[in-house]
């Protein structure tokens, strides 16, 4: 048995895989990446007490302001340079607004809470001295009659 013998068939010229589909430019990855940070940041500040609440909130700010900052800049880029990279930073672009609303929503809930709170605990004590001052205190600290 002679061992049989293909022919050889020209094939098409390889084209370099990063020709075909164009990756996407440095901010728009920064500007993804900071959104994701900035959305994990602020849902954690929600879940945490106060210190790590704190903590998270102004991470969760920083990478939200930079985040939009990249989207906006890798969105330019990509539209002079015929489109790759956009998607990528419009994401990381809307992770940046929204996590900074989060970062708002945290901000109003927390002062909220700290406004609830001195008024609860302020309360008794404006009622204490006003009672004082008027000769009819009661309490541990009032004069005995």
């Amino acid at each position: 048995m002679s061992p049989r013998v293909v022919p050889s068939v020209p094939s098409a010229p390889r084209v370099a895989a990063s020709a075909a589909s164009p990756k996407p430019t440095g901010p728009a990855r920064a500007a993804l990446s900071l959104g994701v940070v900035a959305l994990l940041a602020y849902g954690l500040a929600f879940a945490l007490d106060a210190g790590g609440a704190v903590a998270f909130w102004f991470l969760g700010l920083v990478t939200g302001v930079l985040a939009v900052v990249f989207g906006a800049v890798g969105a330019g880029r990509a539209r002079r340079a015929g489109g790759p990279g956009r998607g990528m930073s419009v994401a990381g672009l809307v992770c940046g607004v929204v996590g900074l609303v989060g970062g708002l929503a945290v901000l109003v809930v927390g002062f909220v809470l700290a406004v609830e709170e001195e008024d609860a605990g302020g309360g008794a004590t404006h009622e204490y001295h006003a009672q004082a001052s008027s000769g009819a205190a009661s309490g541990p600290h009032a004069a005995p009659r």
